[in-house]
């Protein structure tokens, strides 16, 4: 179950921050704004391949349409397929001609989707990908599992720290902040390859 942003705020200004604990230097609403940066910033070191980035959905063709709308959060394809069958990911500018009608290849292409060659069946395409998790606010809360509750409370403390230039104690919380991370993501994945930057 996620964290409520009224919970986060709490244990940033209680537990970590210890410095403008009534908000009189920071609202509420910056500090939702640095909460809401570690959480952009944590599905981008992860390449959005975090279990709660995982979605699926299903697009119907329409005969003679090429391209289709993807969804409003997405952020990388992984699959496409059609009666079970994976489509091959090509290029727009590779894709305009063809005397074919069962499409064989997509392009992505701004915010579409397009198939190759254009259909003439109607049929279901079944994409499979990654997307951005929505904003937290008073309603919608981390969507990640409370393991990460602390990274996201060291991050938007180091942010308000380096904003009021106590580079010092902002130093020493990022080096809380990459332990902690460290020691998290070792446990989620087993690629060894796969890194995690804080951005400086």
């Amino acid at each position: 179950m996620s964290t409520t942003l009224v919970n986060l705020r709490v244990k940033c200004r209680t537990a970590y921050l210890k410095i403008d604990p009534n908000a009189k230097v920071r609202d509420d609403n910056m500090l939702d704004f640095y909460l809401n940066e570690w959480k952009r910033q944590v599905q981008n070191d992860a390449f959005f391949d975090l279990p709660e980035n995982q979605d699926e959905t299903t697009i119907s063709l329409i005969w003679g349409t090429q391209e289709y709308d993807l969804p409003t959060n997405f952020r990388k394809m992984e699959s496409v397929t059609m009666d079970g069958r994976q489509l091959k990911l090509s290029n727009k500018s590779k894709c305009m001609w063809s005397n074919e009608w069962i499409p064989s290849e997509y392009y992505l292409f701004g915010n579409k989707i397009g198939l190759y060659p254009i259909p003439n069946i109607s049929k279901d395409i079944d994409l499979v990908y990654s997307k951005e998790l929505n904003e937290m606010d008073l309603v919608i809360g981390t969507e990640l599992p409370v393991d990460y509750d602390d990274l996201i409370v060291l991050y938007a403390t180091y942010l308000m720290l380096m904003s009021v230039e106590k580079i010092d104690k902002a130093n020493m919380v990022r080096n809380q902040y990459n332990n902690k991370r460290d020691t998290l993501f070792q446990r989620f994945y087993d690629d060894e390859n796969l890194t995690f930057n804080l951005e400086r």
